[in-house]
C-alpha cells in the first residue's frame, strides 16, 4: 500500500502541488491520500484524479492576494515596525515615529479582541477561491 501524506502550511501547498505533478507525470499512484489544511485541499485533487485542476487552482491562487492578515494583526505588525524604528532614528524622526506608534496602538482597540483570534490570516480570500473549485 502506498500513501501520500500532505502537510499544511499555506504557501507550502504550491511546492506540494509541483511535487505532486512531477510524481503524477512519473506514473506514481496512491492507495491512500490524506492531508492537513492546504495539504487536504491538494489531496482532494489527487484523490479525485484532477491533476490539471490542481495546477490551474495554484496558478489562480498565485494571481490573487489570498494570504492577507486580519486587520488587527496588520495593526500589530505596523506597530511593531514603528517601535523598531524608535531605537534607530534621530530625535525628530524618533518623535514622528513615536506619534505613529501611538496612533497604531490606538487602532488596535480593546486588547481583549486579541484573545479571540483563531489565527492571523483573513479567511475570506481563500474561501472565495475554494468556492470556485
Amino acid at each position: 500500500m502506498r500513501a501520500l501524506v500532505l502537510s499544511g502550511g499555506g504557501a507550502r501547498g504550491a511546492y506540494e502541488a509541483g511535487v505532486i505533478q512531477g510524481l503524477h507525470e512519473a506514473g506514481m499512484t496512491y492507495d491512500l491520500v490524506c492531508g492537513t489544511s492546504i495539504g487536504a485541499l491538494n489531496g482532494s485533487f489527487v484523490a479525485s484524479n484532477k491533476f490539471d485542476d490542481l495546477a490551474a487552482t495554484w496558478a489562480d491562487i498565485a494571481a490573487q492576494r489570498v494570504i492577507t492578515l486580519l486587520p488587527i494583526v496588520e495593526s500589530i505588525r505596523t506597530l511593531a515596525t514603528d517601535l523598531m524604528k524608535l531605537s534607530h532614528d534621530r530625535w525628530l524622526a524618533w518623535a514622528k515615529d513615536a506619534f505613529g506608534a501611538f496612533n497604531d496602538y490606538r487602532k488596535l482597540g480593546p486588547m481583549d479582541d486579541l484573545f479571540g483570534l483563531m489565527g492571523a490570516i483573513a479567511p475570506e480570500p481563500i474561501e472565495a477561491v475554494l468556492r470556485r473549485i
